[in-house]
């Protein structure tokens, strides 16, 4: 067999180019895993070592050999769970029939709704306006679970160009 990867990395695959909810999302369910003896790793009954594994996740300060799967091991277990086809292959969609848009593509949509519903030109958003907006859309728990998340939807919306606050170039000059 040609390698090992980590929980972490696992997350990350299964991730795609979700955000960071997603990532936790499936570190926990692979934890919960370990946890239930389905994955090697940690002994469920050693507190010290899941807080430790925990810790080691979220800060990403160790190395990531630490704690390993076989690679044959995360993919039985996505077979028995029902993930089918390679982990690490790109997802495939055609224009034909597009597959579900992801999360964050959901968040842009619910930011330039609440724009629209206050009138507001997207690429000239009122000062403001962007608390308003972050107000009507913190209001959707499913999208938006933190003030953090709708930050991170709106740089993204930004940078494709699809929102900006008045006056833009004088505050991008600074960067």
């Amino acid at each position: 067999m040609a390698g090992f990867i980590s929980l972490c990395d696992a997350a990350q695959v299964l991730t795609g180019d979700g955000d960071d909810e997603t990532f936790d999302f499936w570190l926990a369910l692979l934890a919960r895993q370990v946890e239930d003896g389905a994955l090697h790793g940690v002994d469920p009954g050693d507190r010290e070592n899941r807080l430790l594994l925990c810790r080691t996740w979220r800060d990403k300060r160790r190395v990531v050999m630490d704690w390993q799967i076989p690679v044959v091991a995360f993919d039985a277990w996505r077979a028995q769970h029902g993930y089918v086809g390679d982990a690490t292959a790109p997802a495939l969609t055609s224009p034909t029939s597009p597959e579900k848009e992801g999360r964050r593509q959901q968040q842009i949509a619910a930011i330039l709704a609440a724009v629209h519903s206050l009138d507001y030109d997207p690429l000239n958003v009122p000062r403001g306006g962007k608390g308003k907006i972050t107000d009507a859309c913190l209001g959707d728990a499913r999208l938006f679970s933190s003030v953090d998340a709708f930050e991170h939807a709106w740089r993204v919306a930004s940078a494709q160009g699809k929102v900006r606050v008045e006056n833009y170039e004088m505050y991008a000059r600074g960067k």
